[in-house]
């Protein structure tokens, strides 16, 4: 009920499937319905966005990518959320930003990642969490 900033922090994460992953919150149960979010890799081929309304969005469509960077979702007002995104993908050229807004309805008390299709697994790396 008392943080106002919540960061994500990856360190060389990796999945096991080409999913796609999503940062999900909640109060009471996770949400996994009515954010609004997208997220942006760039490479030297060219710029790639996707939206999606299941979770703050990360981009990751790929086993062999290992992501290094940092989620952080603010206490915008009240219950409302928003999440800027930014990393890297350390095999090759690729840049990833993205960001995100949830209007929560109720104090935020849990905090989810997964990928998202759920049956990919993380297989590699480390995560972090920091409360402000």
């Amino acid at each position: 009920s008392w943080a106002k900033r919540i960061t994500l922090l990856f360190n060389g994460v990796s999945t096991n499937g080409a999913s796609n992953w999503v940062v999900r919150i909640g109060n009471g149960s996770i949400i996994s319905t009515g954010y609004s979010s997208s997220s942006t890799y760039f490479t030297s081929g060219g710029v790639t966005t996707q939206s999606n309304t299941s979770g703050f969005f990360i981009r990751s469509d790929n086993a062999a990518n290992f992501i290094s960077g940092a989620m952080v979702i603010y206490n915008f007002s009240g219950d409302t959320w928003v999440e800027t995104w930014v990393g890297g993908n350390g095999q090759n050229t690729q840049t990833h930003l993205g960001g995100g807004q949830l209007a929560l309805g109720g104090v935020l008390d849990r905090i989810q990642l997964t990928t998202l299709n759920g049956t990919d697994t993380f297989d590699a790396g480390a995560i972090n969490i920091m409360y402000e």
